[in-house]
């Protein structure tokens, strides 16, 4: 069932998927990105708008983004993408990012992500949301990546979505993350600003080539 993942999973903050609040941040290759700052601790979300070209199948498409350990294949990022358990209520996984940050050490996170297919009856529709993983759960599995991955740090959370709307042909692609470590504000904006549409367009492009 649905809640036994979400049961284990970190909320996300109030207001990232509310469709108000969010400012023009830049426009990359096509993509138009927007940011809000969220209450609390004042972090930063972005979302990359992207209208999908006429040569890309939308379910091809979606069925990319849900391929957890392809994802290892698309771009030159990952270092590592690992699923952990899927079922009818979702699924777990971990990923390693190589470098992000030029001297910063490379992330990792272990998230519980959840499928949605044909919103409100719309065929096509669809959406796969994410979470961070409570930090007391996958204990094996953190210290495995910890063991192999000694100087990588684990995210202080990471949220989001990837959504496929069919009327429009747009791909959203929603994320917040507090990178963890010391990473100063300004260059992680810079940074989002940039790696957030390359990563979407790498998805599009591998769907566009199946």
């Amino acid at each position: 069932m649905l809640w036994s993942l979400l049961a284990l999973a970190s909320p996300p903050p109030p207001g990232l998927f509310a469709e108000g609040g969010w400012s023009p941040h830049n426009e990359r290759h096509g993509v138009t990105v927007q940011a809000k700052v969220l209450d609390g601790r004042g972090r930063t979300a972005f979302r990359g708008i992207y209208p999908l070209p006429d040569d890309v199948d939308l379910e091809t498409l979606f069925a990319v983004i849900n391929d957890i350990e392809g994802a290892v294949n698309i771009g030159d990022r990952l270092e590592e993408s690992r699923l952990l358990s899927s079922g009818p209520s979702g699924i777990a996984f971990y990923q390693v990012l190589r470098d992000p940050l030029g001297p910063v050490a490379a992330r990792w996170w272990l998230n519980t992500a959840q499928v949605e297919r044909d919103l409100d009856g719309v065929v096509g529709h669809h959406r796969r949301t994410w979470q961070s993983a409570d930090a007391d759960t996958w204990l094996e599995a953190r210290a495995d990546i910890q063991a192999r991955y000694p100087d990588a740090v684990e995210v202080g959370g990471t949220w989001g979505a990837w959504e496929v709307v069919p009327a429009t042909r747009t791909l959203i692609y929603t994320t917040l993350t507090d990178p963890g470590g010391k990473v100063p504000d300004a260059l992680y904006t810079t940074v989002s600003g940039r790696t957030l549409p390359d990563n979407m367009l790498d998805f599009v492009q591998t769907a566009r080539d199946k």
